[in-house]
Order: structure tokens, then sequence, then C-alpha cells
């Protein structure tokens, strides 16, 4: 994906991601050091979008903040084979790490495997300028 394109899709997907699914918690936020801190509440997650470097594995450090089963598992697109698969979690304040491999540019699916219908966001793995 071009950087263009990289760029415009991050700012679409910033605008629109309220409309794109209600039961989403909005946001952008990015990996730093190599973690990206993600958090589930009221059956979402707490950002719609996840910004990480091309070719650079990184870790999700995923905390449940309610007592109802979630996740965070990447994949390719909806329907297609898991990138990586987070352990559940079901207890509040729980916390694990899911593992990311080093990604080509482009977008990815980031699902809650519990919720999937309400719980999802994109991945955006590439550098803008």
């Amino acid at each position: 994906m071009s950087r263009i394109g990289l760029t415009t899709l991050v700012l679409l997907l910033a605008g629109c991601s309220a409309t794109v699914d209600s039961n989403q918690g909005g946001g952008t936020i990015g990996v730093v050091d190599g973690i990206v801190e993600l958090s589930a509440i009221d059956t979402r997650f707490d950002a719609s979008v996840i910004m990480a470097d091309a070719g650079e594995p990184f870790l999700i450090d995923f905390t449940n903040r309610e007592n109802v089963p979630h996740n965070v598992s990447v994949y390719p697109r909806a329907g297609g084979e898991a990138i990586t698969i987070g352990d559940i979690i079901d207890v509040a304040g729980r916390r694990t790490r899911v593992a990311v491999p080093a990604l080509e540019d482009g977008a990815y699916l980031f699902v809650c495997d519990a919720h999937p219908q309400v719980m999802s966001g994109m991945l955006v793995v590439g550098t803008p300028p």
C-alpha cells in the first residue's frame, strides 16, 4: 500500500470509526517501544485503530476491565486464518500479552473472538509520512 493510500485509510478510519461500529470505543493508538496497550470494557475495545510499523513485531498488552470473557486476535481480513490468537480472559483486571509478528504494509483486523460482531478494529501497518 502506498504511503498516500495508507494515510488516506488512516484518516478515513479515524474520522469514521464511530459510524462504522457504534459499539466501538473509538480512537487511534500506536505501538511505542514494541508495545501497544488495549483494553476491553462494556463489551468494546477502547480503541478502534492500532498503528504499527511495517516489518516490526510487537506486543498487544491486553487488559479485560470487566467480568465478561474477552481476548484480542489479529486476522488478515474477516473470515481469514488468524495471524495470532490471544488467550480469553474472563476476570476484570486481568492482563495478557499477545505477540504480533512482523507484518507487511496494509490493513488488518483485530477482533475479540468471543464477541466478533461488536468488538473489532483495524490494525494499520506502515509508516505514514
